[in-house]
């Protein structure tokens, strides 16, 4: 008996191709170079799902099953961020005191620079929020407020090549995270050898994590049955495990999320 198919097709778009993705970041790299203090926009921030994804991390690390720092016999939780942009999750995780090995890869070689550059700009102490002190203490000496954990790293890699992207954690990462990238993958048409993008994607990214890794995946695209039904076909090697709850609509009688996250584990 053959697979089931996947989901049918999105529309393409430009959204799909690495050309809009390149002009993109090249546009917001200009604009840091003029204004460090503009880092970029911040995926699906109307949602609150980087705060949500955050949250949904925190309370994976109460129930012990990940971890924020290095402990005996406990490694602190490694993550990869999948088409990282400019970096700016694997940052608010960093400073939440998620303390792992953090690689972010994307195909844009203009959003690698962006990343680095305000990776850089952070560890040499660039602008930083208050933290609103007492008017009485003494805050002359107080320097900048440098990020903990080691630094995060980033690499130009396409998650379509089969081949894994240079500084992948030994063994996969514990985590995948991504927040719109297999959206943008499933919005390019080509397809290589019989196969989509969107089951090109699904092939390779079980590689990239432990065996008992998770992907954390956010979409605005693909409802999370349609998700499911991608990442839950025989052979694709994950499960679904959690989601995170969003506000909801109703229109037309049925009731919806604008976005999902969903966390997949591998088999």
């Amino acid at each position: 008996m053959s697979d089931p198919p996947p989901p049918p097709p999105l529309a393409p778009s430009d959204l799909g191709t690495k050309d809009y993705w390149d002009a993109t970041y090249a546009r917001e790299l200009a604009n840091h170079a003029a204004s460090p203090d503009d880092e970029g926009t911040v995926w699906f921030a109307d949602a609150g799902a980087e705060e949500k994804v955050i949250e949904l991390l925190e309370g994976m690390a109460d129930e012990g099953v990940l971890v924020k720092d290095d402990g005996p016999g406990q490694p602190a939780t490694s993550f990869v961020d999948l088409g990282t942009g400019n970096g700016h999750l694997l940052f608010a995780l960093r400073d939440e005191g998620w303390n792992g090995v953090m690689l972010g890869v994307d195909y844009s070689p203009a959003s690698v620079e962006l990343a680095r550059r305000i990776e850089v700009a952070r560890r040499e102490g660039g602008p930083a929020e208050d933290d609103e002190e007492d008017e009485d203490e003494e805050t002359d000496d107080a320097g900048p407020v440098f990020p903990s954990g080691p630094p995060v790293v980033f690499a130009e890699h396409d998650i379509l090549s089969p081949s894994p992207p240079s500084s992948l954690p030994a063994g996969g990462a514990d985590v995948l995270l991504d927040k719109g990238t297999f959206d943008a993958i499933t919005l390019n048409s080509s397809v290589d050898t019989g196969r989509t993008t969107g089951e090109r994607y699904v092939s390779n990214i079980a590689s990239l994590l432990q065996p008992t890794g998770r992907l954390v995946i956010t979409s605005c695209n693909w409802t999370e049955a349609e998700l499911r039904t991608w990442f839950e076909r025989p052979g694709a090697g994950f499960a679904f495990e959690r989601r995170v709850a969003y506000p909801t609509f109703t229109f037309g009688g049925q009731s919806g999320q604008s976005v999902v996250t969903a966390v997949f584990r591998r088999m």
